[in-house]
Parts: structure tokens; sequence; C-alpha cells
């Protein structure tokens, strides 16, 4: 099943090589354009990830370890606690 996915036909010639055809969209990952596109495509992701964020305009307050649920947790206490 995966010879059928990926050729067409496959040949083995007399003196023992084989040369293949391979399926349309197999051949499409095979083309030389075609890696080369991708290799130019990961390239611009790369280097659009190296770009400099945006800064905040204002003010934000983070989380604070000092300012956190007490040891009586969330819930209120109970009489028998």
């Amino acid at each position: 099943m995966a010879n059928q996915a990926f050729f067409t036909r496959i040949y083995l010639d007399a003196d023992d090589t084989i040369r293949t055809e391979p399926t349309r969209s197999f051949g499409l990952l095979l083309d030389a354009d075609t890696q080369q596109q991708a290799l130019t495509w990961a390239d611009q992701r790369q280097n659009a990830s190296k770009r400099r964020t945006r800064t905040l305009m204002h003010d934000v307050e983070g989380s604070s370890k000092t300012r956190g649920v007490g040891a009586a947790g969330l819930e209120p206490t109970t009489c028998w606690l």
C-alpha cells in the first residue's frame, strides 16, 4: 500500500537498478523548487519570531507571593475546626 501511495510505477532494470515514478503529491515533496520555497518560508518565520515585541504602555501588576490565600484557605472557617 505504501508503494501505491508514493509511486505510480517502480522499475527494476536488468542491471538491478531501480527507477521510480512518484505520485503527484509525493513528487511535489521531492521537487527542488518546492523544497527551496519551504526553506525560504521557514527562514522568514524564524526571522519574524526574532522581531522585537511591543511594549505595554501602561502599568500592570503581576501576582505577588506575599499576597496569597491564607492558612485558613478560601472557605470560611467552621466552628469545629
